[in-house]
């Protein structure tokens, strides 16, 4: 079975997942109920809405360019641009790891080695729930809400970069790993990986990459907020931020294929927190996740489709 049959094989699984997320919800929030909100919402903000989350993945996109630039990975913008977009087809996949794809589009586009390229989606994942966290952060400290989380991600992430940080540690780490009968003929790949990670990582590279992701973020944070606007409800900013920088953190954390499920359960969930009605609040969890999630695995869909013949070679 080729990649591109392995990961349509995925996506139909994840989107089947998804339909009965949707089912769920929507038995949920009572079918009578939502219909009646969807009919009173402003459809006319659905444009801005994309819009955001269109800049969303322009920021992402400059971030995933610089990253290339970093380890002298030297391919055009055009083509950066579209690995970068067919990658978003990967969104449903647990923890978006499966955005490794980039790794394998540029093998196919330039024989660039997996080993050194796919660490930088480990980067873009530990600086986006980074930014994320940050954008949270604010919202949890306000209505003192799962602040042990806080730390824990924190005190996890600081971890993980203090031990690539530190050669002596990680040189140990890979030395024990060659004796290993089922890793030792991979180790070279792994320090080739590691050496990816430790360049992406430094100090600068590292600020830099979370100022853009809490940027990025932003801007869907924004979408939220116009999502609560298009129902009504003249929340807050820092309320539309904490719900669904949050949510999106427990989505990733949970590790579940786009964060399916608990996502939208957690922006259900805390929209009630902040008294918001149950028909509301599950419209809303729908509108976003369709105008963020699905609409980036669609535009990944797209872009890939029509630049397949890129990335296959005879």
């Amino acid at each position: 079975m080729s990649v591109i049959d392995k990961i349509k094989k995925r996506m139909l699984y994840s989107s089947i997942f998804g339909i009965f997320v949707i089912i769920a919800l929507l038995i949920y929030a009572d079918v009578g109920k939502l219909t009646e909100a969807f009919i009173q919402f402003k459809w006319t903000y659905i444009p801005v809405i994309v819009l955001l989350t269109l800049l969303n993945y322009i920021f992402r996109f400059y971030k995933w360019d610089y990253y290339l630039g970093k380890l002298d990975i030297d391919i055009s913008k055009k083509d950066s641009f579209v690995v970068f977009f067919s990658g978003l087809v990967m969104s449903i996949t647990p923890g978006k790891l499966g955005e490794v794809f980039k790794s394998y589009l540029l093998k196919q586009l330039d024989d660039i080695q997996i080993s050194k390229s796919a660490p930088i989606i480990f980067a873009e994942r530990l600086t986006d729930v980074m930014g994320l966290l940050i954008l949270a952060s604010v919202g949890i400290i306000v209505y003192d809400y799962s602040l042990n989380l806080l730390i824990a991600i924190l005190t996890i992430f600081a971890l993980i970069v203090l031990v690539i940080q530190s050669r002596i540690l990680s040189m140990k780490i890979i030395d024990f790993c060659e004796r290993l009968p089922l890793v030792s003929n991979y180790v070279h790949h792994l320090r080739l990986s590691y050496e990816s990670a430790y360049t992406l990582l430094r100090h600068k590279p590292l600020l830099f990459t979370i100022a853009i992701s809490i940027v990025s973020w932003f801007f869907e944070c924004i979408a939220m907020w116009y999502v609560l606007k298009g129902f009504g409800l003249g929340r807050p900013l820092l309320d539309a931020t904490f719900v669904f920088a949050f949510s999106s953190l427990a989505g990733a954390v949970s590790m579940l294929p786009g964060g399916l499920g608990i996502a939208e359960g957690s922006i259900v969930g805390l929209l009630h927190t902040l008294d918001v009605p149950n028909s509301i609040a599950t419209g809303t969890a729908l509108i976003i996740r369709f105008g963020t999630l699905w609409f980036g695995v669609l535009s990944g869909i797209v872009v890939l489709s029509l630049n397949i013949n890129k990335f296959q070679k005879d």
